[in-house]
């Protein structure tokens, strides 16, 4: 390759890029959305509220529940294909627990006393503080519109939680509403998550996009020593102004 036909390269390649640089759009938005998830926690607080060694029946289980996120994002254009984002999210997940006792042993003498059921149902609530870094593919020739593939990379750092639950007593003589504190609460762990989701823009106008996303994020630790990795799915619903 001669001299001329290298420069001439050259200039072809520095005008692409410029092109691209002046095609390529960022992007601010706001996230709102569900969440259904499945901290894997909830049997083991019952126990402890409701000691298992003290009675000679004894029954609990946990089912995933559903949550809320709000936050913002940011997005940087990569390429006419490629973008990456960055995610400040507040995040709410749920856990369900259900569980009934009876037969209270007989050197215990606190409620219930006697072989009549109890039973406890309730909510278990997690906020977290969620950063989430993600790279998106769009198969459209801008990432600003249409259709797009996500993988997504969380961090989550737990803020608070919050138990309520619901006594009944099976004879109706108890009914008892109450949010439980005074309980000691385990050492909590910041969640890590990967995951993979799909979107698609819808164009607003010239500079505001309507984006639809659905994901599911796998943990790679649990939130308490001891139980499963949790598992994220998510429905939201951002609102893009690009720029």
């Amino acid at each position: 390759m001669n001299n001329s036909k290298l420069l001439f390269l050259l200039i072809s390649v520095l005008h692409t890029l410029t092109v691209q640089a002046q095609e390529a759009k960022n992007a601010a938005g706001l996230i709102f959305g569900a969440n259904y998830s499945d901290v894997n926690y909830g049997t083991e607080f019952l126990e402890q509220y409701l000691p298992k060694s003290d009675y000679l029946i004894f029954s609990a289980s946990g089912d995933a529940h559903y949550g809320y996120d709000i936050g913002a994002n940011f997005t940087q254009t990569i390429s006419n294909k490629f973008s990456a984002s960055l995610g400040v999210i507040y995040t709410a997940l749920e856990y369900k627990i259900d569980g009934s006792v009876s037969d209270l042993k007989p050197e215990f003498t606190r409620p219930p006393s006697s072989t009549i059921p109890v039973s406890v149902d309730g909510v278990m609530k997690y906020t977290f503080l969620n950063i989430q870094l993600g790279l998106n593919y769009s198969f459209n020739q801008t990432p600003n519109q249409g259709l797009f593939l996500t993988a997504t990379f969380n961090s989550m750092f737990h803020l608070n939680t919050n138990w309520y639950l619901n006594v009944i007593n099976e004879d109706l003589s108890e009914d008892v509403d109450k949010a439980i504190t005074g309980i000691d609460q385990p050492e909590y762990n910041t969640l890590w998550f990967v995951g993979l989701g799909v979107g698609y823009h819808f164009s607003l106008g010239e500079n505001l996009s309507l984006t639809p996303f659905l994901g599911m994020k796998y943990g790679l630790n649990p939130l308490v020593d001891g139980t499963l990795e949790p598992t994220i799915t998510n429905l939201e619903v951002s609102i893009n102004k690009w720029f």
